[in-house]
């Protein structure tokens, strides 16, 4: 094998990019590297060639090699590290000598220069040859080790196969569970039997049955049900105050968490939570003292409120219960029907039939497993390697049963079969899966930190015209098919965002990495560990501790990776580490006060990956231009400035600053892939035009925080527009605003223009309140890779609708449509062929499906209005014929009860038509922005004139009243609440003053109103609103004789 192709690895080292670090450092011409200093480095290249034959031979053994191997092969990996080091340092002086060596000349100071530099000159070559002479004896060393205790007999087998690298052909669909339906049906109806107190149920059972995913599956069911709620992970050891956070900003994702103590969390939940109905799941609880402190956190309130807790341990449970032995569910073994279906689904073969000639083996292999389902999901794919070699099955179960033994118990099943499959990986996979130790248990990440990360740190093996990230991407999906990262849908839209590893595996990889040296784990309750000679890369998981800090043997040095989690003031300062290539801190301050200044980032030289994630102020340096290997910047915290040259990074491919502004020369960058959370607001036309440069760029994601002038906003959004035609590349493109509570000004846009969009993209957010389509774009059509789609447009006819139909990967669609169409619509045949997450916010409701539309939809989210009088027959007409349909959640917007009742009674007639009756709920929330079709408005005007001349026209003429109803709700000086068209809008218990939307037209009325509620009868406030033509207003007629009548009611 090509060393110049290995990746550095856990089982290597660094021997594959020793070739390319020793050419480098040849490449420099130095003069102390003449001569026989040259042979030196040519016959230690040799000697490196041999012992990355040998490494490669024990590293590939079927088991373990003896702890003699094992520590030679330490020895080894530490020598290659060692050279790595020396060669980046020495390239690294050589270079920073040539720039005085230049200025020098440039000032005609030469002279000065030979004596300046002469004693440095002597001291070159007896470095150099002493370090090549180490490197060479050590090798050397190596090499008659080998023979000498005979290693190569404990080598590979040459008919020895690992399980095959390869791009999953289908991912697991996180829906199609095995053995889960009976579990979740039950704990489903424990949750919603009607009880008000406060119920708290628990889910028990061994390591690796399956409560984590029973616990999410729940959350999706039930999480719509009620006002607010959290999901959460703790640990054998864990962060008390980083849970409690968690909770209060899930349940309060608009307010972050103020600072302070326990107690100030616990008192802040316990006043947020008072009058809520709220969802609480906490996963993987280990201890009763956790539940003990947590529980203070909840009121025992009225609300039907529920808290579901998850545990391996019975009397964890029973306390969590109040040691009610009723609301306990424990966890049972899959059955074997259950067993089969789930390995047969794994590896990849119809769920209908069985593979041939296996009927003899698949028993034995079930029996292994012992009815867990993340064993079976693991030894699936390893038989799912070969699976044309079906007597390879037989030989890989008879290796169980020689480690497992014949009566293994419950617990005793997982860790041999996760030590089988780690051995059986192959090197890329094994390294990838153990750097995922670096993260703390119960640690959720994203997949793209993980590729980036791996990437950064050399794990990555591509052949020629391969891309990095994209391969990274494949090991990081292989890894979720074999059930060793789990995915986690929190946000139950099929996005995917999150990640976790379980806690067996990682206790193996933690155990691994630690015997290989590859990372040494330091959490806060560690005064004294046993620590390498040398660390290389290390992970500091200080959570909440106040004392917490580095053990003083840590040699710093030669640490190459950096994962920080804990307050800011046990952060150690990072730059000792001087040869850091990956630096990840996430701070926390108790004062939010403090600022983390970045002046000396500049030191490490060979930093590619930066990451920041706190709640205190960054300060990056005046000058970052000498980061010329810095890959990934982001920062998500208030960053106070950006340096001007930091358009000189030639290495730069991730920007991602929260809420600055873009930098002047921006497309200047042409590396660049990612640019994320700049505000657009706030960037000058220059800077958006330049974007336009940025050909590599993948994926954009700018807010909005700012309430500057239409005009602005508009001539930035078009310099954007233009931009995006020339991005060839971009597969992500995000407009949000930057806080939900964000006040912004909506631009209208001619969804009929000759826009253009790259063809490649894959998701598509243009969320409100910075832009709105008159019409969909026809440019959407033409984009076949489309997964995710969330616009808002003013009125949808149905051409439009067969714009969307057709597109064959299209998964999420998200629209919010103000204009009420004109008729119904209509969803035909094979509308929508892989569409799992449908969400429709308009003021009328109406829509039918035809047999065979959306076959793969799992969840549909309404939003409409509720109408005084209207009829509600057939407004989700053929709803029968979505045969996966499993949940149907409505936001109903209602001025009255009764009105909400009715439309509710719909909702509920439609679901019974229903083969399946899928999961339902609906809130009672704001009247939705709804402009009235020009049919209405015409109607009204004739109806009501003569009486809205009287109230409004005569009264009001000089406030500019009797021109607003003929101007557009969308112009762009309207200004509008984040969230209005397409965010999650304010859930109400009652009804409050509705027309929180069409702010342009509706809120100087509102002002009238209130100015002259004392005098004007109800029946004035009708005749407003038939003039102005707007339903909205008609329920704020409603709310005021409701009010005056002294009839409001809390639902």
């Amino acid at each position: 094998m090509d060393m110049e192709l290995s990746p550095i690895s856990a089982s290597l080292g660094a021997m594959g990019s020793l070739p390319r670090k020793l050419h480098e450092l040849l490449a420099t011409k130095h003069w102390a590297l003449r001569g026989v200093l040259m042979d030196e480095i040519h016959h230690l290249t040799a000697d490196l060639c041999i012992l990355y034959n040998f490494m490669l031979k024990l590293s590939d053994a079927p088991q373990d090699p003896p702890m003699a191997a094992r520590y030679w092969m330490k020895d080894v990996r530490e020598l290659s590290y060692d050279m790595e080091d020396f060669a980046d340092q020495f390239v690294h002086a050589h270079g920073r000598a040539k720039i005085p060596i230049a200025n020098h000349r440039k000032n005609k100071t030469l002279s000065r220069v030979k004596i300046d530099r002469l004693p440095e000159r002597h001291k070159w070559r007896p470095g150099i040859s002493h370090k090549i002479s180490e490197f060479r004896s050590r090798a050397y060393e190596a090499i008659q080790r080998y023979w000498r205790y005979k290693f190569d007999d404990c080598g590979s087998d040459p008919g020895y196969s690992r399980i095959a690298h390869g791009r999953p052909t289908n991912l697991p669909d996180p829906d199609d569970l095995v053995g889960i339906e009976g579990p979740s049906k039950e704990l489903e109806r424990w949750l919603i039997d009607g009880e008000e107190q406060l119920k708290v149920v628990s889910i028990v059972g061994v390591a690796g049955i399956g409560k984590t995913t029973l616990a999410l599956r729940l959350w999706g069911m039930l999480r719509g049900q009620f006002e607010c709620g959290a999901f959460v992970q703790t640990a054998q050891k864990p962060d008390m105050r980083g849970i409690l956070r968690n909770i209060l900003f899930q349940v309060r994702p608009h307010q972050p968490p103020n600072h302070g103590e326990m107690r100030h969390l616990i008192n802040g939940l316990r006043e947020y939570l008072q009058d809520k109905r709220y969802l609480i799941i906490i996963d993987d609880m280990w201890a009763t003292s956790v539940w003990d402190v947590v529980s203070r956190a909840f009121p025992q309130s009225d609300c039907f409120s529920r808290i579901v807790t998850t545990t391996e341990i019975m009397e964890v449970a029973l306390a969590c219960c109040c040691f009610f032995p009723e609301h306990i569910l424990k966890m049972e073994p899959l059955s074997d029907i259950d067993s089969e279906k789930l390995l047969l689904q794994r590896i990849l073969v119809s769920r209908n039939q069985s593979p041939p000639q296996s009927d003899d083996v698949t028993p034995q292999i079930i029996r292994s497993c012992g009815g867990l389902p993340l064993a079976i999901i693991i030894v699936a794919r390893i038989l799912a390697s070969q699976p044309e070699k079906l007597e390879q099955w037989g030989s890989t179960q008879n290796s169980f049963d020689c480690i497992i033994g014949d009566n293994p118990t419950m617990e005793g099943f997982m860790g041999p079969i996760l030590n089988i499959c780690f051995i059986n990986l192959p090197h890329h996979l094994k390294t990838c899966l153990l750097h995922l130790s670096t993260y703390p248990e119960g640690y959720l990440f994203l997949k793209e930190d993980s590729v980036k990360q791996w990437v950064a740190e050399g794990f990555i093996c591509a052949n020629e015209g391969e891309d990095m990230e994209e391969v990274a991407g494949c090991y990081f999906e292989e890894l979720v098919c074999m059930g060793l990262i789990q995915a986690m849908d929190i946000n139950c839209d099929y996005e995917l965002l999150s990640y976790l590893v379980h806690q067996v595996v990682l206790d193996l990889i933690t155990y691994k990495s630690i015997e290989e040296n590859f990372i040494t784990v330091v959490d806060y309750s560690q005064t004294t560990i046993p620590l390498a000679d040398k660390v290389r890369r290390l992970s500091l998981h200080f959570g909440s501790a106040t004392c917490a800090t580095t053990p003083e043997s840590t040699r710093l040095s030669q640490v190459r990776s950096l994962f920080f989690s804990g307050l800011f003031n046990c952060m150690p300062s990072f730059v000792v580490f001087k040869l850091l290539r990956v630096l990840i801190l996430h701070l926390w301050d108790d004062t939010g006060t403090k600022t983390l200044n970045l002046a000396g980032i500049c030191e490490l030289f060979r930093l590619r990956y930066l990451q920041i994630t706190c709640n205190v102020t960054v300060k990056l340096p005046d000058k970052i231009e000498g980061m010329k290997h810095l890959e990934t910047l982001q920062i998500n915290a208030q960053v106070l400035d950006i340096p001007p040259d930091i358009v000189r990074l030639p290495s730069l491919l991730h920007l991602s600053l929260r809420g600055a502004n873009l930098p002047s020369g921006i497309g200047c960058i042409r590396s660049l892939r990612t640019l994320m959370y700049f505000d657009l607001g706030n960037c000058s036309e220059d800077n958006l035009w330049g974007i336009g440069e940025l050909t590599n760029l993948r994926d954009l994601h700018l807010t909005y925080s700012s309430s500057l002038s239409s005009e602005h906003l508009k001539r930035n959004l078009i310099a954007l527009a233009s931009s995006l035609g020339k991005l060839c590349n971009l597969k992500s493109l995000t407009l949000a605003a930057r806080t939900t509570g964000t006040a912004g000004t909506v631009v209208l846009f001619d969804g009929s223009s000759g826009m253009s969009a790259p063809f490649f993209l894959e998701r598509l957010e243009l969320l409100m309140p910075i832009c709105i389509f008159s019409r969909l774009p026809k440019c959407i059509g033409q984009l076949r890779k489309i997964c995710i789609i969330k616009v808002a447009v003013r009125e949808l006819p149905m051409s439009d609708i067969a714009i969307l139909t057709g597109l064959p990967s299209l998964t999420v669609l998200w629209l919010s449509v103000q204009t009420a169409p004109e008729g119904r619509i209509v969803f035909n045949d094979k509308a929508f062929p892989v569409l799992k997450y449908f969400k429709f916010r308009c003021g009328v409701l109406c829509m039918s499906f035809m047999a065979g539309a959306m076959p793969n939809l799992r969840r549909l989210k309404l939003g409409f209005n509720s109408h005084i009088g209207e009829k509600y027959d057939n407004m989700l007409a053929g709803i029968e014929h979505l045969l996966t349909l499993q949940c149907i959640a409505a936001q109903i917007g209602a001025t009255t009860e009764s009105d909400w009742r009715a439309a509710e009674s719909a909702i509920h007639d439609a679901i019974d038509k229903h083969p399946r009756f899928p999961r339902s709920n609906t809130q009672w929330v704001d009247l939705i922005e709804e402009e009235c079709r020009p049919s209405e408005k015409h109607h009204w005007s004739q109806e009501k004139v003569s009486l809205g001349e009287k109230y409004v026209m005569n009264k009001h003429a000089d406030s500019g009243l009797s021109q607003l109803p003929n101007l557009p709700s969308t112009i762009a000086s309207g200004h509008l609440k984040s969230g209005s068209s397409i965010e999650e809008p304010k859930k109400s218990v009652a009804p409050s003053l509705p027309c929180t939307l069409h702010h342009t037209r509706i809120s100087i009325r509102k002002d009238a109103y209130k100015n002259q509620r004392a005098r004007l009868p109800w029946a004035a406030v009708v005749d407003l609103a038939a003039v102005a033509g707007c339903r909205c207003l008609l329920g704020l007629a409603v709310h005021h004789r409701r009010r005056r009548a002294g009839r409001g009611r809390r639902r």
